[in-house]
């Protein structure tokens, strides 16, 4: 008996020593996440600020960073500089001035005057350096506003640096998008306190955003007018203020709003009048909607990126599954669901909004982009548990880490290809016509000939900008490209009468690029290009990726 007392004694005192054991190592686990937790909040601003140089790492590291429309942005951005400070030359001859104020100007002013002072090439690549910074910190800007204690859910911005709308060389719209930020962040800044200062910044950024794009203007007008409702909605529902406050309260913000944004809304609906008209308008079908969502493709499609909708999708079961445990303690709808509604609002404009409207197009595929980035700033504001979240941003790190790996490997190849049409432009006297003839597949390459106009006086006879009604360069009627002289402007066998064009021009082409061409070539039309450059041009540079003819006559005695 005393023998069985003796070992029930003893395995009480194991359990105790175990269950003591068990506390101790509890106590320490939780000791050593209290200090992680704790370092990582102290030194989070340290680790955000650190990865914004990191992706720098694509724009530093080559020479140029070729885009498919970056290339005629540049050059026009020289052209518009020589019309400006200039009273006579090819540029006032052949283009003039769009005289509406188009809503697609801010990339282009601030590329005049980078370009005015720097090369073309650092020109072009401190708008991609400047956008690269402003759109982490305007994201975190907001958060930090909307949800101070969260500061980690910004690090969710960073695999959206590198869209597919920067591959595009879109520069306005992406330059809108921290203006789209920053905008809503000093709104909720200013809204209880609105006075003349603070109307007067309103102004300038709801204006910058008009000259920036025109539907991220309407989405950020759109998203200020929401929220405003929506404050006087739900503190009717909460029953937060008295009855007699309600009209008070939300009187002095609308009428502040309304008057700040008046010039760029009537700048909008006049723009909005004269292009948008239905019969242009092109909707996509439905799969193709859900594709955009479902296979990230304002990202690009690769690999990876595939795993961003998965990681939200836990992300925001996450949150609501919190929110439900919490349904006693605090009320399931709180102030910060104005996202998720304003989210839900965005994702049905994705199905009835026309994917090409008002001489705009990639509009579906912008408004997809909007639906992921207002559903990172909703997941912002709400109790994330720290564990998914941590891991969700160590994901979204990752991607974004394999994504710039990918644009750099890319910038590198295409860096090659523009630093021979730049080498090139110097064996192209100032004054001269140039002709390009594009023979590379590569749809990335399709502006890329425009790169020898980017810093010298001269005419390139390629110019998709100054065919458009919504840039700020324009063809003089006179001498708008005719499509009866060849295809040369939308074809990589380019065909081309240059008798002709010269006649169409009133000028002769002193000289003809030919890029990604190769001996190899010998199609039709090719053969009848060759022709003409062996009748009246002589080679002066042949290299890989681009030759340069120039006109058997001088171009000084040309004139």
């Amino acid at each position: 008996m005393a023998l069985i007392i003796f070992f029930k004694k003893k395995r009480k005192k194991h359990k105790r020593e175990k269950f003591s054991l068990l506390c101790k190592k509890n106590q320490e686990s939780r000791y050593l996440y209290f200090m992680l937790n704790s370092f990582l909040y102290r030194y989070e601003k340290f680790i955000f600020f650190i990865l914004i140089p990191i992706h720098l790492i694509p724009v530093c590291s080559t020479h140029f960073y070729p885009t498919l429309d970056g290339p005629a942005h540049l050059y026009n951005s020289n052209l518009i500089n020589q019309m400006l400070f200039q009273t006579k030359g090819l540029a006032i001859t052949y283009f003039q001035f769009n005289p509406e104020l188009v809503p697609n100007l801010t990339g282009h002013v601030l590329l005049c005057v980078f370009n005015y002072f720097l090369p073309a090439y650092l020109a072009e690549k401190l708008l991609l350096i400047s956008y690269i910074i402003l759109l982490p910190c305007c994201f975190r800007l907001l958060i930090r506003q909307v949800k101070p204690e969260n500061p980690f859910a910004a690090y969710l911005i960073f695999p959206f640096i590198y869209s597919y709308f920067l591959y595009e060389g879109f520069f306005n719209f992406c330059l809108s998008l921290p203006l789209y930020f920053y905008t809503l962040f000093y709104w909720f800044k200013v809204r209880e306190k609105m006075q003349f200062k603070n109307g007067s910044v309103l102004f300038v950024l709801l204006t910058l955003l008009y000259f920036s794009h025109l539907l991220t203007f309407l989405l950020a007008l759109g998203s200020v007018v929401f929220f405003i409702v929506w404050s006087v909605v739900f503190k009717k529902i909460s029953k937060d203020e008295p009855k007699g406050e309600e009209s008070n309260s939300s009187l002095t913000p609308i009428t502040w709003f309304a008057v700040v944004a008046l010039p760029a809304v009537i700048l909008a609906l006049r723009y909005l009048r004269n292009h948008l008209h239905s019969e242009n308008s092109i909707f996509l079908p439905k799969g193709k909607l859900i594709a955009l969502l479902t296979q990230v493709q304002p990202l690009l499609t690769l690999s990876y990126v595939t795993w961003i909708p998965w990681i939200m999708l836990v992300l925001i079961v996450s949150v609501l599954l919190k929110k439900w445990q919490d349904r006693r303690e605090r009320s399931f709808l709180n102030d910060a669901d104005g996202w998720l509604l304003l989210l839900l609002i965005v994702l049905l404009l994705l199905f009835i909004v026309p994917d090409q409207t008002a001489t705009g197009a990639f509009v579906s595929s912008r408004i997809a982009l909007f639906v992921y980035l207002i559903t990172l700033v909703w997941l912002a504001t709400q109790a994330i548990p720290k564990p998914v979240l941590y891991v969700s941003v160590l994901l979204f790190l990752f991607i974004s880490m394999v994504m710039l790996r990918f644009y750099r490997r890319e910038a590198m190849e295409l860096d090659v290809i523009a630093q021979q049409y730049e080498q090139a432009a110097a064996f192209i006297p100032e004054n001269s016509v140039v002709l390009p003839l594009n023979y590379s597949g590569q749809l990335i390459s399709y502006n890329m000939l425009t790169y020898i106009g980017a810093e010298k006086k001269m005419l390139v006879l390629d110019n998709y900008e100054a065919l458009t009604s919504h840039f700020p360069l324009k063809w003089r009627t006179e001498y708008l490209p005719d499509p009866k002289v060849g295809n040369y402007l939308d074809s990589n066998r380019p065909s081309v009468d240059i008798q002709q064009l010269e006649k169409q021009i009133k000028r002769k082409v002193d000289v003809v690029v030919r890029g990604s061409y190769a001996d190899s070539i010998r199609d039709e039309a090719t053969l009848v290009v060759n022709k003409q450059l062996e009748e009246g041009y002589e080679l002066v540079l042949k290299k890989e990726y681009v030759s340069v003819y120039r006109t058997k006559v001088s171009v000084e005695t040309s004139r």
